[in-house]
């Protein structure tokens, strides 16, 4: 009988750390990888399968805007105008605690990036989301 890689760990993850794993799996099933393809970054920094930025925005609701440099690029930031700097420092504080315990848990390796055990962890949490819905 093949037990779930769950049953122990479910509880412990936060809805929090839950959303980021969903989120970044849904992100490998995307793209048809587990490489990370869509968050490719420029130099010394690895690939990532989802954004910091993006869950203070889909998860915390902060406003984001866009920000040009000198050179023309774009990023997303928070947009300080419109939310609170309390309401912004403790979703970023959240975050990090969140992703701190994720890879102690050795779901995530280098900002969100999943591993191989959070690949699997993540894989079961989505289907378990289709089986709710």
């Amino acid at each position: 009988m093949r037990y779930s890689i769950l049953w122990h760990s479910e509880q412990k993850l936060s809805a929090l750390q839950r959303w980021i794993l969903i989120k970044a799996y849904a992100e490998i099933v995307e793209s048809g990888s587990s490489e990370p393809k869509k968050y490719r970054r420029t130099g010394y920094l690895p690939p990532v399968h989802l954004l910091r930025i993006k869950v203070l925005r889909d998860y915390f609701n902060i406003p984001l805007r866009t920000q040009r440099n000198d050179y023309g690029h774009k990023w997303l930031v928070i947009d300080d105008a419109t939310v609170g700097p309390e309401k912004a420092s403790s979703a970023r504080t959240s975050l990090s605690r969140s992703l701190r315990r994720l890879k102690e848990r050795g779901l995530i390796s280098d900002s969100i990036r999943l591993t191989l055990r959070g690949i699997d962890i993540a894989k079961e949490l989505s289907a378990k989301m289709v089986r709710r819905t």
